[in-house]
């Protein structure tokens, strides 16, 4: 079984978040049936950084599934974090919940886990300084205050999806759903993603 976390922060995108622990759920599902497996393929969780609840930006409250400090997942997935359409004035703002996690996110790639971000979760990378020599994309309404904040990275904002290997970013906040897929087919199999 292979262990996911799904990180929220405050003010994410809450049906993003919700979203991927469906598909994952699902992935389980399409895992079992065809080969008779007792165990699921993913053990997805959701973590926030006070191991407390958070309010996504529709009001809607998402609840960690476990203690971040007691998890040990070989993906991270980094949901969207920052409004697209926030501007640079609140930037620092909306970035600050994010901070005591970039330790962990660092330890994380160190110990051998993949990192993904969903829409301006690639901001918390960038942040944690995990973008350098990277490629990364982000939603196209962020992409300006990106680019006026780490103008040493390369934004590619029109891909929907860019690899790096153990880093990987996905586009606007939708873009869960093609992120899952990708990640379903490289963490079990083409025809898993495909069921899902």
């Amino acid at each position: 079984m292979f262990n996911v976390a799904i990180v929220a922060f405050p003010n994410c995108h809450a049906s993003g978040v919700h979203g991927i622990m469906d598909f994952f759920t699902v992935a389980n599902f399409c895992g079992r049936a065809p080969a008779g497996r007792s165990e699921p393929l993913f053990n997805c969780q959701v973590v926030t950084v006070d191991d407390r609840p958070v309010r996504g930006y529709s009001g809607a409250v998402v609840t960690p599934t476990c203690k971040r400090g007691d998890f040990e997942p070989g993906l991270i997935v980094v949901g969207s974090s920052v409004e697209a359409a926030v501007g640079a004035e609140r930037l620092e703002k909306t970035l600050a919940p994010s901070r005591p996690l970039y330790g962990w996110l660092r330890e994380g790639l160190e110990r051998g886990a993949v990192l993904a971000s969903v829409c301006t979760g690639s901001f918390v990378l960038a942040e944690a300084g995990l973008l350098d020599d990277q490629v990364a994309t982000t939603h196209w309404r962020a992409a300006p205050l990106f680019r006026a904040r780490y103008p040493h990275l390369r934004l590619e904002e029109d891909q929907l999806l860019v690899d790096n290997g153990r880093i990987i970013c996905a586009g606007g906040a939708t873009a869960f759903v093609d992120l899952c897929s990708y990640l379903v087919e490289r963490f079990s199999s083409p025809a898993v993603a495909l069921a899902c």
